[in-house]
């Protein structure tokens, strides 16, 4: 393959996987969760939307939410940097989805299953498995769950050491994918593909956008919005001054984001984010 983009990026994963359900359908089914009488039947994108370029997205813009036959909703991600207080932002965000999935004067037992999938590219738990998967047990007898109503799954594609030829299953050579695909030439592709066949329709799309100068720009454009937000992140923590830690507020804002996540950021509140903002605009 001549192109570079990698499969890990987390806008290029969002076009790959959104607007194709049945190659969101085959990724998840490849999961050891979902086979035999497990395997999801059907699968449906709640938010297919793609971004545009010149705003920097909020942590969870890019995230796909899908939802199954059965009602069981799906958060899924592919986080590419590190994020301070990562597990903490997954936690909220599955149960803010939780939360929603109950209209009120409905019973507590129609509450769906919620799962959480993120793949990362940098690692995050002690452990040299790279898929792990966590609930809601008891602490000293973990065989028994208090419910499995949210369920985490954590894919750590850096721990992948197998190389191609030992690749067995189809959930193997979809995480292989993601975190080799685009240094491997045509013909490791190809044995790739041999192995699953599946795969064939999402590396379609791939090569079919990448080559697309456009859309190539595009992802370079939030890249470079990327390292816009996340140094001003850096020097709002080192500015010492108040009015310059107003003003990265308003430039924080100016890209795109929430006022919440700019207090948090920069240790300011709203009233006075909003103050400062209205005797600029005088």
């Amino acid at each position: 393959m001549t192109e570079n983009l990698p499969f890990t990026d987390n806008f290029l994963f969002k076009v790959l996987f959104s607007k194709n359900e049945n190659q969101l359908l085959e990724l998840l089914n490849s999961f050891p969760e979902f086979q035999n009488d497990k395997k999801i039947l059907k699968i449906k994108v709640l938010n297919p939307e793609i971004p545009k370029a010149s705003e920097l997205e909020k942590l969870s813009v890019l995230d796909i939410h899908a939802e199954d036959r059965k009602g069981n909703k799906f958060s899924i991600e592919m986080q590419s940097q590190m994020e301070v207080g990562f597990e903490k932002r997954i936690l909220f965000y599955s149960s803010k989805i939780y939360t929603k999935s109950l209209k009120k004067g409905e019973e507590y037992s129609l509450l769906p299953k919620i799962y959480s999938i993120s793949f990362l590219e940098f690692d995050l738990l002690k452990t040299k498995n790279y898929h792990s998967v966590f609930q809601l047990r008891e602490k000293e007898n973990p065989e028994l769950i208090l419910t499995e109503a949210l369920e985490f799954h954590i894919i750590e594609l850096r721990k992948i050491k197998s190389e191609l030829s030992k690749l067995v299953t189809d959930f193997e050579t979809w995480l292989y994918l993601f975190r080799k695909g685009h240094e491997l030439k045509e013909e490791e592709m190809n044995t790739l593909v041999k192995k699953n066949p599946k795969l064939k329709k999402t590396l379609d799309e791939y090569k079919e956008y990448t080559s697309n100068p456009k859309n190539k720009n595009l992802i370079e454009a939030r890249r470079k919005s990327r390292l816009v937000l996340n140094g001003q992140v850096a020097a709002a923590k080192i500015v010492g001054k108040l009015e310059g830690k107003l003003e990265t507020a308003i430039d924080f804002l100016h890209f795109g984001m929430p006022l919440e996540q700019v207090c948090k950021v920069t240790g300011l509140t709203e009233k006075q984010i909003l103050d400062f903002k209205k005797n600029q605009v005088k």
